[in-house]
């Protein structure tokens, strides 16, 4: 059982962690920068690893934590590791396995989950355009006020402007991209299996 005050240690330790991979990332220095994410993605996994209810107390940790992460590895050219990461964050990873080991459910199931990407990608910055051109044309739009404790976690991601506190029209569009790959990249992985198997069936 983790108490509150070494939970708050390790909150701590994993924001020090990603605020210090943003700062190097700034400078310029991308390999500290991956270290530094990688350290608080660490962190973070061993505690949800150790502890069932880890989730209960860092939830907001987890998708800043993997965006910047995922992100990085993908900017770099490390597909497959900002796949993984990230399909992990969005909790898509088990399917995406699946996929890779020729389960054509799940490989259905994740041009299904693309495909929503997508649409609330479109939707949400149709959204937004037009709040933009409204405030252009009307000064006096009153916008809706929402308290605090009415935030949900859970709401439609084209309806909110943040999911796990990182901007939301990022977070979807880091999905379309990571979710493209992941599909094609369990095509190829299926078809090589296919082809092996094919040929074994030959000989």
């Amino acid at each position: 059982q983790v108490d509150s005050s070494s939970s708050l240690l390790l909150e701590l330790q994993i924001l020090m962690a990603n605020n210090e991979g943003v700062a190097l990332v700034v400078e310029g220095d991308s390999v500290g920068a991956l270290g530094s994410f990688r350290k608080a993605t660490q962190l973070l996994k061993s505690r949800l690893s150790n502890d069932r209810k880890g989730m209960q107390h860092l939830p907001w940790l987890l998708i800043p934590t993997y965006f910047n992460l995922s992100l990085i590895l993908l900017r770099d050219g490390h597909l497959e590791e900002s796949a993984r990461s990230w399909l992990l964050a969005r909790k898509y990873l088990p399917c995406w396995e699946k996929a890779i080991r020729g389960n054509s459910e799940a490989l259905k199931k994740l041009r299904d989950i693309h495909t929503v990407a997508i649409n609330r990608h479109v939707i949400l910055m149709a959204k937004r355009r037009m709040e933009r051109e409204s405030a252009v044309w009307d000064q006096e739009n009153i916008m809706e006020w929402v308290p605090p404790s009415f935030e949900s976690t859970d709401a439609n991601e084209e309806q909110s402007s943040l999911v796990g506190g990182v901007d939301a029209a990022q977070v979807i569009a880091l999905d379309v991209i990571l979710l493209r790959y992941a599909i094609s990249f369990a095509e190829k992985k299926a078809a090589a299996s296919f082809r092996r198997s094919a040929g074994s069936i030959g000989y």
